[in-house]
């Protein structure tokens, strides 16, 4: 059945509010409503409508973005006093109200209040309008019949006349067809009992009753059966008149049917919300204010360890905070009060720390009179936190600082050394023949020997210098406020402990001797990587000059230095280059779950003058510092793209192969345009290559790597983060990187099965990377009680010696060859 307004095509309604989502928002509800809306967002737009349509209602917000919705009501007015106003806005006052409302306005209504209770004031409004209308109708009946009959038939309430006494039918409006479906022939001169419009008798006589008692009736909801039979529920507003000396009952009836179904549908939405309140993982609550709990969720109850919401009723929010955090809260409880959303973390009395927020909800007089607040217990991760902050800084071996933590404390010094005017200094130790160790005994007693050394020389050096491992069998120790003959002594302390600190294992006992490079830190420093540099070279000096001793750096030892150590990498790298010297492996990558696909992650290694196979650490840090990582990652690809082209069935095989880009190539947008120029020429699909680069590297040049990673997504390629983790700056950069896989550092996989830490941060970071929707690759696996740990945690693929060792590229292809071929005789076997 249509809505009483579903022909009354005229501009009938006009909605003014510069917020273009407000706007559109509002126009869809009304028009849902029936109503034809003219929606315009400025003064001008209005007044240009007004200028050429004539409005019944129209509304408007106060405030806009080139007037006052004040201004706006005034121009309506003088233009058409008939138009009735109704004030829609959430910025409103009291005064402005009030001002609005002796301006002539019909109806002032809050934004924060239900949809439901503007589309009351905008019925009740055309209501009005059509009520002054038809007052006018009848005046001018005494003056014109064939004006009244117009005048009736373009009314868009449905209306009908009937005599008191009989209930007779004298006349009917054309929206009263409409509405019904019955043409005029069918009713004028018949009484309503005769066609059963009525389809409960007792609401007929209620009606009746009512109107003989008060000459009139407004808003009276009855139920109308139509023509076809359908039900309509229409609001009805009736009094009596008398034609001559006949007493005559006029009916304007409005079509609410689809209203209510409206309104029955916002019920159910607002049921759906209390049920998902109540089934929330979060506890949402309101408090008063003045502070005082006036509702909460079964959540909060639980975490509260209430039975029930009256137990907590009229509590004091604050009696549940604890003592230091107490004062801040109420500030921000104040804040929200007057109208400011407030968001922050606080401790409970019990210890347990959450995040919360408050939401100003605003009552029926426009002003803030209680907050809705939303609180989520974040103990866990504030502990995971914590112990992630610990990892980030500490080496997980020896518990003592580590690199990147020590590195970050020598900076400050540096920083302020000129302003604080005092003595620093640092040394470099490197253990001497720590490897006999290793190659006799196996790594778990080379671990064993380096965790136990870091407390020995932990008990020697000064509470306020930093012990730090630095990576293998290196430790570095800062040494503040100290003069450099003072670090001397504590230097020979160190060497004096090591020398006398004997090893056993399984029976075996070793000693070990310390090479130590001491520098003092002075203004003349200009950099961290100066500082780290000529400690370095005081510490190949102390092994170049016999090792276990101590050197204290000179400025002319670094071109020997040089000369003697990396510089003779850099000499070997480009020797290797010119023979084609380097080669390529792989080590696969196995997926965890059930699918079948195969990935390899490629290694780059050396070849000596020998034959003999170069590990990547021994050259790659000299091919960093001297600027020829490119060429190798440039030799690296042109490498792996030739192989892949040479070989198709192999690429059928695989899903992808993985490829390390060095932080010094993802910085360069020419070494961009190279690998775009080599995928184009060896004709490979960009979906079989994906570029591993470090958290290191892709923070230091975020947005260039930005860059370079959708450009290079969008021929296909995908991306790994590798090494994640290790660094505290990883969460925060993850969500800006569009990368497809993390790789979950393996210091945290190694000893998940022993270490309850390490377990709950692989299973953290993956927990984060699915969320993102990435896939997660554990570093490290080196057993399959490690493997069976990860498949449960729910990481996607493993990589390690216990799924399989780095092994020659060639050898890898040559053996997919051999099962191409060994399954296509099967097949003409058959």
């Amino acid at each position: 059945m249509q809505s009483v307004y579903e022909h009354d095509r005229i501009s009938n309604l006009l909605l003014v509010d510069d917020d273009c989502s407000q706007l559109q928002t509002l126009q869809d509800i009304l028009e849902y409503e029936g109503f034809s809306v003219i929606a315009c967002a400025t003064i001008s737009e209005v007044m240009q409508q007004v200028h050429e349509k004539q409005f019944k209602v129209a509304v408007i917000d106060l405030r806009l973005t080139n007037g006052s919705g004040i201004e706006l009501l005034e121009k309506l007015q003088a233009q058409d006093n008939k138009i009735q106003i109704v004030i829609h806005t959430g910025y409103g006052t009291y005064e402005s109200a009030k001002d609005a409302l002796n301006l002539g306005a019909f109806a002032y209504v809050e934004k924060a209040g239900k949809p439901d209770n503007l589309l009351s004031a905008v019925h009740s409004a055309l209501h009005e309008y059509n009520r002054q209308h038809i007052n006018e109708l009848e005046m001018s009946m005494h003056k014109s019949e064939e004006k009244f009959t117009s005048v009736f038939n373009e009314v868009r309430d449905a209306i009908w006349i009937s005599t008191l006494k009989e209930g007779r039918i004298l006349d009917i409006n054309h929206h009263f067809e409409t509405v019904t479906g019955y043409h005029r022939e069918d009713l004028i001169g018949k009484s309503i009992a005769e066609i059963d419009v009525y389809s409960d008798i007792n609401q007929r006589d209620e009606l009746r009753a009512l109107l003989e008692k008060d000459g009139a009736v407004s808003n009276f909801e009855i139920e109308f059966r139509v023509k076809n039979g359908d039900l309509i529920l229409v609001d009805v507003s009736s009094s009596i008149i008398h034609f001559g000396d006949t007493a005559c009952i006029v009916f304007i009836g409005r079509d609410i049917t689809e209203r209510r179904k409206s309104e029955k549908a916002l019920r159910e939405s607002e049921e759906k919300y209390r049920t998902l309140v109540e089934s929330s993982p979060y506890c949402i609550h309101q408090i008063d204010s003045k502070g005082r709990f006036i509702s909460m969720n079964r959540t909060g109850l639980q975490i509260l360890k209430a039975e029930d919401e009256s137990a907590i009723l009229g509590l004091a929010y604050l009696s549940f905070v604890c003592d230091d955090d107490r004062e801040s809260v109420s500030r921000l409880m104040d804040s929200a009060l007057s109208g400011e959303f407030a968001d922050f973390e606080f401790r409970s009395t019990e210890g347990l720390e959450f995040r919360a927020n408050f939401v100003p909800i605003n009552g029926t007089d426009g002003k803030v009179d209680r907050l809705l607040g939303i609180t989520i217990d974040i103990t866990e991760r504030k502990l995971a936190e914590k112990q992630l902050s610990y990892q980030v800084s500490h080496d997980a071996l020896t518990g003592l600082i580590n690199r990147r933590e020590f590195e970050r404390r020598a900076e400050r010094l540096l920083a302020t050394i000129k302003r604080d005017n005092t003595d620093h200094a640092l040394c470099f130790l490197d253990l001497d023949q720590f490897k006999v160790v290793n190659d006799t005994c196996g790594h778990m007693a080379g671990d064993e020997m380096l965790r136990q050394l870091g407390s020995v020389l932990q008990a020697v050096v000064r509470q306020r210098d930093t012990l730090a491992r630095l990576g293998g069998d290196e430790f570095g120790v800062l040494m503040e406020h100290c003069t450099l003959e003072h670090a001397q002594r504590v230097a020979t302390s160190l060497q004096t402990v090591v020398q006398d600190y004997q090893f056993s294992w399984q029976g075996q006992s070793f000693r070990v001797g310390v090479s130590i490079g001491l520098v003092a830190i002075t203004e003349s420093i200009p950099s961290l990587t100066e500082l780290l540099k000529q400690a370095d070279a005081a510490c190949y000096m102390a092994k170049d000059l016999g090792r276990n001793r101590i050197h204290v750096y000179h400025p002319e030892d670094e071109a020997l230095t040089r000369r003697h150590g990396e510089m003779q990498w850099v000499s070997r790298i480009h020797q290797a280059l010119e023979d084609d010297r380097f080669c390529l492996y792989a080590q696969v990558i196995e997926p965890l779950d059930k699918r079948d696909d195969k990935h390899y992650e490629l290694l780059i290694r050396m070849e000596d003058e020998q034959g003999e196979i170069i590990p990547p650490g021994a050259f790659l840090p000299a091919a960093e510092r001297y600027n020829l990582i490119e060429r190798l990652d440039r030799w690296v690809i042109e490498k792996a793209f030739t192989l892949l082209a040479e070989n198709p069935e192999f690429q059928k095989q695989i899903c992808f192969i993985s490829i390390n880009l060095s932080g010094q190539s993802l910085a360069n947008l020419a070494f961009l345009d190279f690998i775009r120029s080599k995928l184009e020429a060896s004709g490979i699909i960009g979906e079989k290559v994906c570029f591993e680069i470090t958290e290191t590297a892709a923070i230091s040049n975020l947005g260039t790597a930005i860059k370079f990673i959708i450009t290079l997504k969008e021929l296909g390629c995908r991306f790994a983060l590798d090494d994640f983790g290790s660094g505290l700056s990883s969460f925060g950069y993850l969500k800006n990187l569009p990368v497809d896989y993390l790789k979950i550092d393996g210091i945290f996989v190694k000893d998940i099965v022993e270490d309850p830490i390490d377990r709950a941060m692989v299973k953290s970071i993956n927990e984060i990377g699915q969320v993102m929707g990435m896939q997660t690759i554990a570093e490290f696996v080196e057993d399959d009680v490690i493997k069976g740990m990860l498949k449960e945690i729910g990481v996607n693929y493993a990589q390690g010696y216990g799924i399989g060792k780095p092994l020659p590229f060639d050898e890898l292809l040559q053996s997919s060859v051999n099962n191409d071929c060994n399954t296509k005789s099967t097949k003409e076997m058959y």
